[in-house]
């Protein structure tokens, strides 16, 4: 099919996994998944607000996007919070090499 699962969609099967007493592989990873996807949705969400913001707080640096980006595109989730901080790690990825590098889409 299409595009990933979201991690509230990975979270309710893992939730639904647990009341069955499933403990496979998948299980495993599903959990590992989750756990990780959660990391990432949280780092994002946080990302995503600081570069929202023109204040003269402290602004997150293009690493720390390209990373969570990087950390996102790694786990078989969508992260809706990651759209909003993508570009930024693009434009600062991007090193001046013409147009934006070549776009991975599965």
């Amino acid at each position: 099919g299409g595009g990933h699962t979201s991690l509230s969609e990975a979270l309710s099967l893992l939730s639904r996994g647990t009341a069955l007493n499933m403990d496979d592989e998948n299980m495993l990873r599903l959990s590992t998944a989750c756990a990780a996807g959660k990391a990432v949705e949280s780092a994002a969400v946080t990302l995503a607000h600081l570069t929202g913001r023109s204040t003269r707080g402290a602004l997150p640096t293009i690493e720390q996007c390209a990373k969570c980006v990087a950390d996102a595109d790694a786990l078989p989730l969508r992260f809706d919070a990651v759209a909003a901080i993508r570009p930024v790690a693009e434009a600062g990825g991007a090193g001046g090499a013409g147009g934006g590098g070549p776009q991975r889409h599965p």
